[in-house]
């Protein structure tokens, strides 16, 4: 949240599944998607590609921080195909990823956990 277009992102201490990224919405919100773009970083240049993303992903919310819910008993969601391409997954309240109006799930705090990557696990969100 608040990393898209940016030359920031969030890197795992380890390339391994079983890290995540959280991000706090503040107060609890209906989500109805999720868009992820890889990390690209200011070189000597400006922007230069670092050739990082996510290519799929689980997610895991909660009201609270204390209780969580994994979204679609453990979906995997498509992830990013490049680093600064942005890629939306649309949520549903039953866990399917076919977009039904005024669906999604409520949430204050939404967790991506890395599946599968390209080079490192790096993401804007």
């Amino acid at each position: 949240m608040g990393m898209l277009d940016t030359a920031g992102a969030w890197q795992a201490r380890e390339d391994a599944v079983g890290e995540w990224y959280q991000m706090d919405l503040g107060s609890v919100h209906l989500l109805v998607g999720v868009v992820t773009q890889g990390r690209y970083y200011g070189g000597f240049t400006g922007w230069e590609p670092a050739y990082e993303w996510v290519t799929s992903y689980n997610l895991s919310y909660s009201e609270n921080g204390v209780v969580w819910s994994a979204y679609g008993g453990g979906a995997i969601l498509l992830g990013n195909t490049n680093s600064n391409s942005k890629r939306t997954n649309t949520l549903t309240a039953g866990g399917s990823l076919q977009a039904q109006a005024l669906d999604g799930l409520m949430a204050r705090y939404v967790r991506i956990h890395p599946l599968t990557w390209n080079n490192h696990i790096s993401m804007r969100a």
